[in-house]
């Protein structure tokens, strides 16, 4: 099952031993959102632990992720390609607007994450 942790502002980011667990236990990709000026920042696609770690860093210098919300996905293929744009999270689409899967950074006004499998209903 895939691990999804939750960060509320106000606290500090997991520590990098506390999300190498999380990966080494899900290594099958993962990604990250926070809010931002009233958005939702996604960054997703990361298959290495440490190109991941290495960009939450960045983004924590340049946003200061202890006063955001962050949600971290790590997931554990059980359907799907293991590859960047299966990650975490998907993008909200708004007003009837076509779904759009990313892997890469995006803003949006909301996005999921979920744990199990998700069916195309046509």
């Amino acid at each position: 099952m895939c691990v999804i942790i939750s960060k509320n502002k106000g606290q500090e980011i997991p520590s990098k031993e506390f999300l190498r667990k999380a990966w080494n236990s899900n290594s099958d990709g993962c990604g990250f959102a926070y809010n931002f000026n009233n958005k939702v920042y996604i960054l997703k696609g990361f298959m290495d632990f440490n190109k991941f770690y290495d960009k939450l860093t960045i983004i924590d210098k340049v946003y200061n992720l202890k006063n955001r919300d962050v949600v971290f996905h790590f997931r554990i293929a059980t359907h799907g390609k293991i590859e960047p744009l299966n990650t975490h999270p998907f993008l909200l689409p708004a007003n009837n607007e076509k779904f759009v899967n990313k892997n890469e950074m995006s803003t949006t006004n909301g996005c999921f994450f979920h744990n199990g499998i998700l069916y195309r209903l046509r």
